[in-house]
Protein backbone atom coordinates (compact mmCIF):
# COMPACT_ATOMS: atom_id res chain seq x y z
CA UNK A 1 0.00 0.00 0.00
CA UNK A 2 2.85 2.36 0.77
CA UNK A 3 4.31 1.57 -2.64
CA UNK A 4 1.08 2.70 -4.30
CA UNK A 5 0.96 5.93 -2.29
CA UNK A 6 4.62 6.66 -3.06
CA UNK A 7 4.01 6.06 -6.76
CA UNK A 8 1.04 8.45 -6.66
CA UNK A 9 3.13 11.13 -4.98
CA UNK A 10 5.65 10.96 -7.82
CA UNK A 11 3.00 11.65 -10.47
CA UNK A 12 2.20 15.19 -11.67
CA UNK A 13 -0.59 17.12 -9.93
CA UNK A 14 -3.07 16.85 -12.81
CA UNK A 15 -2.70 13.04 -12.90
CA UNK A 16 -3.21 12.82 -9.13
CA UNK A 17 -6.34 14.96 -9.48
CA UNK A 18 -7.71 12.67 -12.20
CA UNK A 19 -7.06 9.57 -10.09
CA UNK A 20 -8.71 11.19 -7.06
CA UNK A 21 -11.82 12.17 -9.04
CA UNK A 22 -12.10 8.69 -10.56
CA UNK A 23 -11.72 7.01 -7.16
CA UNK A 24 -14.31 9.32 -5.58
CA UNK A 25 -16.81 8.73 -8.39
CA UNK A 26 -16.32 4.97 -8.18
CA UNK A 27 -16.82 4.94 -4.42
CA UNK A 28 -19.90 7.19 -4.71
CA UNK A 29 -21.31 4.91 -7.41
CA UNK A 30 -20.93 1.82 -5.25
CA UNK A 31 -22.56 3.55 -2.28
CA UNK A 32 -25.41 4.85 -4.48
CA UNK A 33 -25.99 1.38 -5.92
CA UNK A 34 -26.39 -0.24 -2.52
CA UNK A 35 -28.46 2.70 -1.25
CA UNK A 36 -30.89 2.52 -4.19
CA UNK A 37 -31.12 -1.26 -3.90
CA UNK A 38 -32.08 -1.07 -0.24
CA UNK A 39 -34.32 1.98 -0.82
CA UNK A 40 -36.46 0.11 -3.34
CA UNK A 41 -37.32 -2.52 -0.74
CA UNK A 42 -37.98 0.08 1.99
CA UNK A 43 -40.73 1.97 0.15
CA UNK A 44 -42.26 -1.00 -1.62
CA UNK A 45 -45.85 -2.13 -1.10
CA UNK A 46 -46.45 -5.11 1.21
CA UNK A 47 -47.04 -7.39 -1.79
CA UNK A 48 -43.77 -6.33 -3.34
CA UNK A 49 -41.93 -6.76 -0.04
CA UNK A 50 -43.16 -10.35 0.23
CA UNK A 51 -42.03 -11.08 -3.32
CA UNK A 52 -38.59 -9.58 -2.52
CA UNK A 53 -38.35 -11.83 0.53
CA UNK A 54 -39.28 -14.88 -1.54
CA UNK A 55 -36.99 -14.07 -4.46
CA UNK A 56 -33.55 -15.54 -4.74
CA UNK A 57 -30.52 -13.42 -3.89
CA UNK A 58 -28.25 -12.29 -6.76
CA UNK A 59 -25.31 -14.29 -5.42
CA UNK A 60 -27.41 -17.46 -5.16
CA UNK A 61 -28.74 -16.91 -8.68
CA UNK A 62 -25.20 -16.50 -9.99
CA UNK A 63 -24.00 -19.67 -8.26
CA UNK A 64 -27.01 -21.57 -9.63
CA UNK A 65 -26.21 -20.34 -13.15
CA UNK A 66 -22.59 -21.46 -12.82
CA UNK A 67 -23.65 -24.89 -11.52
CA UNK A 68 -26.15 -25.29 -14.37
CA UNK A 69 -23.52 -24.31 -16.95
CA UNK A 70 -21.06 -26.88 -15.58
CA UNK A 71 -23.70 -29.63 -15.52
CA UNK A 72 -24.79 -28.85 -19.10
CA UNK A 73 -21.18 -28.86 -20.26
CA UNK A 74 -20.56 -32.17 -18.51
CA UNK A 75 -23.65 -33.67 -20.15
CA UNK A 76 -22.55 -32.40 -23.57
CA UNK A 77 -19.08 -33.87 -23.15
CA UNK A 78 -20.45 -37.24 -22.05
CA UNK A 79 -22.69 -37.41 -25.14
CA UNK A 80 -19.75 -36.52 -27.37
CA UNK A 81 -17.62 -39.22 -25.73
CA UNK A 82 -20.41 -41.78 -26.04
CA UNK A 83 -20.96 -41.01 -29.71
CA UNK A 84 -17.28 -41.21 -30.72
CA UNK A 85 -16.61 -43.90 -33.33
CA UNK A 86 -15.13 -47.16 -32.19
CA UNK A 87 -12.41 -46.89 -34.82
CA UNK A 88 -10.69 -44.20 -32.79
CA UNK A 89 -10.46 -46.42 -29.75
CA UNK A 90 -7.40 -48.64 -29.75
CA UNK A 91 -7.43 -52.17 -28.40
CA UNK A 92 -4.01 -52.94 -29.79
CA UNK A 93 -0.49 -51.79 -29.22
CA UNK A 94 1.31 -48.52 -29.65
CA UNK A 95 4.82 -48.70 -31.03
CA UNK A 96 7.44 -46.14 -31.95
CA UNK A 97 9.92 -47.10 -34.65
CA UNK A 98 13.54 -45.93 -34.96
CA UNK A 99 12.52 -42.87 -36.97
CA UNK A 100 10.12 -41.70 -34.22
CA UNK A 101 6.93 -42.62 -36.09
CA UNK A 102 4.12 -43.70 -33.78
CA UNK A 103 2.15 -46.74 -34.96
CA UNK A 104 -1.20 -47.48 -33.36
CA UNK A 105 -2.83 -50.75 -34.25
CA UNK A 106 -4.42 -53.93 -33.13
CA UNK A 107 -2.86 -57.38 -33.15
CA UNK A 108 -3.63 -57.84 -36.87
CA UNK A 109 -1.97 -54.54 -37.73
CA UNK A 110 1.12 -55.42 -35.70
CA UNK A 111 1.53 -58.73 -37.59
CA UNK A 112 1.11 -57.06 -40.97
CA UNK A 113 3.67 -54.35 -40.11
CA UNK A 114 6.18 -57.01 -38.98
CA UNK A 115 5.93 -58.86 -42.29
CA UNK A 116 6.82 -55.72 -44.29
Amino acid sequence: MRQIVNNLRKKPAHVRDQIAIFAAMTFAGVVAFFWLTSLSTSYASPETKSSFNESISPFKAFSNNVKNAFSRTKAELSTIDASSPESTKSNGSVTVDAEGVVNIGGPADAKSSDSQ
